[in-house]
């Protein structure tokens, strides 16, 4: 094999391993995208998509600049955000978007957005 048909070969593999690694990060996000709103640990998204967790991890990082774990949080948390703009109450919108403890929800909302579910919804209801 000459230098330049190695040189093709060693791009080929590379393309081909990226691409299989942004598939997979592609499609972990719409598996949460879809899922978002059900109890999904991270083993059941690696399972769902064919690899190790530590490795899902790297590659969604990698592609995404979060974690699969920070995504779906994310995803709760602007679902919430929805949910509490319109005529849901927070247990509801809590529930609602697969947390199992409004205080857990609560601390997590109030990290992401700097205001508590209740205070959001009430600003949302003056505007």
């Amino acid at each position: 094999m000459t230098n330049f048909n190695q040189a093709i070969a060693k791009l080929t593999g590379q393309l081909y391993h990226n691409g299989n690694q942004a598939e997979r990060a592609i499609c972990t996000r719409k598996f949460i995208d879809h899922h978002f709103d059900m109890p999904i640990p991270l083993d059941k998204i690696a399972h769902a998509v064919h690899c190790s967790k530590f490795h899902l991890n790297r590659e969604f990082k990698r592609h995404y600049g979060i974690t699969p774990s920070q995504y779906l949080k994310d995803q709760r948390i602007l679902e919430a955000k929805k949910l509490l703009s319109g005529n849901s109450s927070v247990s509801s919108a809590c529930y609602t978007v697969g947390y199992d403890s409004l205080s857990t929800f609560s601390m997590l909302f109030r990290q992401w957005t700097g205001s508590s579910p209740s205070d959001y919804k009430k600003a949302r209801m003056n505007k």
